[in-house]
């Protein structure tokens, strides 16, 4: 794990200690002693399988030669690209930055997409006024995309804020999981005191993009995933890692849990206040790592109110595959799979195994893969495949795209993906 410490002479500034840990279980850290050089730089990070050695390791940092740490080799305010052969030994790729504005960023490598994603903050005018919202950019084949706008704020974010007794809502940030053709977010919600204010908290909800390329959407209601407060050290603010690691059968999402809110050391002007900052020194408290875990593919999930029917898009067919599921089924509850293709022809499939059709299509169940011709699913899996009495093998009939019934009867029976 990389993170930051801010030592006992912090002066209530951005400036704070690139320290690296170890961990057997994920809980239980020891800090790894000199692995880090002195001064050095702590960017987001990813690992690159397609870059030469030197470049394995692939960083995104926030640098300002104007402001508080005044790295060496920065020359402009703005997002600069670092590569390391180890994780620990940083250069940037370039004397200037890659993206400008800014001061949070994130990165994650998308291995069936094959290529990195970048998410970075910058503040636009939106409705008259400056809001932070969220901006991406990809990395391929080594080089580095000009960046995107990709989530901004709107009126909803301030409703949601002031329903939590807060003013305005904007996005600090926004992690990601990448997830077989699409992309999970956790998106840091800043509520302020105050439009475009400094003074707030943070909370994370979930947003996710299918495709490369598509807008990001929001989990309905935009809830929160974690909220501020439910620790007593965490009562300002959380400020997640840039991505998720997996455990056996859990994912897992470190954080920052801060006990004052975002700007509590300053006053408006973003000035620091000494009495504040030697306040937090002397509780030698300025911020505690957390964790939150989940099993494996559950962030999202579909649930039978008592019954429903989930139809599954699987895109091109091309060869022997199985279909696994991802389930929780209460005592009494049961989950049945049925195979279907399409009767129209009507029909297009994008590059990514993506289904569309031009109406309402009618649709048929193979043979022999119908609903009672199903193995009842039953208990809790991550990596349940679905399967038919008697069928060892697979349909006759192959088509190029099919869909998948999952029927779910009982009370409270859970699919989740």
């Amino acid at each position: 794990m990389w993170y930051s410490v801010f030592t006992s002479e912090w002066i209530g500034k951005d400036v704070a200690v690139a320290t690296y840990a170890e961990s057997d279980n994920g809980v239980d850290w020891r800090e790894a002693a000199g692995a880090m050089p002195p001064n050095n730089l702590l960017p987001a990070v990813m690992v690159d399988p397609t870059a030469p050695a030197s470049h394995r390791y692939r960083g995104v940092i926030y640098l300002d030669p104007r402001g508080e740490t005044k790295p060496s080799g920065s020359t402009h305010p703005g997002y600069y690209t670092l590569h390391s052969a180890d994780g620990l030994r940083w250069n940037p790729d370039a004397s200037v930055p890659t993206w400008g504005d800014g001061d949070a960023s994130s990165c994650a490598w998308h291995p069936w997409q094959n290529r990195g994603i970048v998410a970075y903050k910058r503040s636009p005018t939106v409705r008259r006024a400056a809001r932070r919202a969220v901006w991406t950019a990809e990395l391929k084949d080594g080089n580095y995309s000009q960046g995107i706008i990709a989530l901004v704020p709107d009126d909803y974010d301030d409703v949601c804020a002031g329903a939590r007794g807060f003013v305005a809502g904007d996005y600090y940030g926004l992690s990601m999981l990448p997830a077989t053709k699409g992309i999970v977010g956790f998106l840091q919600q800043f509520r302020m005191i105050a439009p475009c204010h400094v003074d707030g908290a943070t909370d994370v909800s979930l947003v996710y993009q299918d495709t490369p390329g598509d807008r990001w959407l929001h989990a309905p209601g935009r809830r929160d995933f974690l909220t501020h407060g439910v620790t007593e050290w965490s009562r300002g603010g959380i400020y997640p890692a840039p991505g998720v690691v997996e455990v056996g059968d859990e994912q897992r999402l470190y954080f920052t849990g801060a006990p004052e809110s975002h700007g509590w050391t300053h006053n408006d002007p973003w000035a620091v206040q000494n009495r504040w900052v030697q306040d937090l020194r002397d509780r030698r408290r300025v911020a505690c790592v957390g964790v939150a875990r989940w099993p494996k593919w559950r962030l999202f999930g579909y649930r039978a109110n008592p019954e429903g029917v989930l139809t599954i898009y699987l895109g091109r067919i091309t060869r022997p595959s199985e279909l696994v599921l991802n389930y929780e089924v209460p005592a009494g509850g049961k989950v049945r799979v049925q195979l279907e293709t399409p009767v129209e022809t009507n029909i297009f499939i994008d590059d990514f195994g993506g289904g569309h059709c031009g109406g309402k299509a009618s649709k048929k169940a193979l043979p022999g893969f119908a609903l009672d011709d199903s193995i009842i699913l039953e208990g809790s899996s991550l990596t349940g495949k679905a399967a038919w009495a008697w069928r060892h093998d697979h349909p006759s009939e192959r088509p190029a795209f099919a869909r998948v019934c999952a029927c779910f009867d009982g009370t409270g029976n859970a699919l989740g993906i």
